[in-house]
């Protein structure tokens, strides 16, 4: 197994050769929780649907200082991210450990929880050990950064029209359709997305992977709409709940892109100023 070369987490860095680094890490096991049902009266199982937990990583980290002083500081800071109020304290809230290995940066979501440092006495010496671990939210391991695709409020341009023609594209509605393509999808793991909607529009909706989703309100301008389907959650300006607004109201957090397939995207919303826009966006996400 490749060594780890780095790890970001809540603006810390673990380094080699640096006064934070990771002396040993351990990917730890993914659970499975199963839907089986034992059959009464013979001898096999049906068998149902398999969810996959995520596992939780392990890390010894070493602090180091010039002065004892130093190391309890650095110990301070370290413990400040572990158990930081502003995910800890907040419900749904997760953390984004980044790491690298083999040169390729990826990232996994998740919170750290256990925290225990193994022998203060070795400050004196300019060191200390801590045994931290950080559970993830989900199996899978994601791309450092995301794919993206802007779609513009203002319809293209077609110099006429042209087939094929449906009654959604002969539409006196100012803003109009918009569409586009994410293109294949990498990566091996169902992969969620997010769509990120800025106004000002009125009523916008946007189509990816088949489905169709649209919201009753309206965004002035320097707002935006944010949808995460891996988080399940529609906020806008990233705090306002505005689930309530889905026209037909959708599970979104079982909404995944299927790996190695083009997924075609839409935007549409009523916009006077053809200024409003969507930004579609995925991480590739593997097992």
């Amino acid at each position: 197994m490749p060594s780890l070369e780095k790890l970001e987490v809540g603006g810390l860095t673990f380094k080699d050769f640096t006064n934070l680094w990771v002396r040993e890490f351990e990917m730890g096991a993914e659970t499975v929780e199963t839907s089986d049902l034992e059959n009464p009266s013979y001898d096999d199982t049906y068998l149902g649907v398999d969810f996959h937990r995520g596992p939780t990583w392990t890390f010894e980290f070493i602090l180091e200082g010039k002065t004892e002083t130093e190391v309890q500081d650095l110990l301070d800071r370290v413990k400040a991210v572990w158990r930081n109020p502003a995910y800890t304290k907040v419900a749904g809230t997760p953390v984004e450990l980044y790491y690298t290995m083999a040169g390729r940066r990826k990232l996994v979501y998740g919170r750290p929880r256990r925290f225990a440092v193994s022998n203060v006495q070795t400050m004196q010496q300019g060191y200390v050990s801590v045994l931290a671990e950080f559970k993830l939210s989900d199996p899978l391991n994601y791309e450092a950064t995301w794919d993206t695709n802007r779609l513009e409020s203002v319809p293209p341009d077609t110099r006429g029209l042209e087939e094929y023609l449906t009654e959604d594209t002969l539409t006196t509605e100012v803003g109009g359709t918009r569409q586009g393509q994410l293109g294949v999808i990498a990566g091996t793991a169902p992969t969620p997305f997010k769509v990120t909607i800025y106004g000002p529009i009125t009523n916008p909706g946007f189509t990816i992977a088949g489905r169709r989703y649209q919201f009753n309100t309206t965004l002035a301008a320097g707002q935006r709409l944010e949808i995460d389907s891996r988080l399940g959650t529609v906020r806008r300006n990233g705090t306002t709940n505005m689930i309530h607004t889905m026209q037909s109201p959708t599970p979104i957090k079982n909404i995944r892109l299927t790996p190695g397939k083009a997924v075609e995207v839409s935007f549409f919303g009523v916009d006077p100023t053809l200024t409003a826009y969507a930004v579609f966006a995925y991480r590739p996400a593997r097992y």
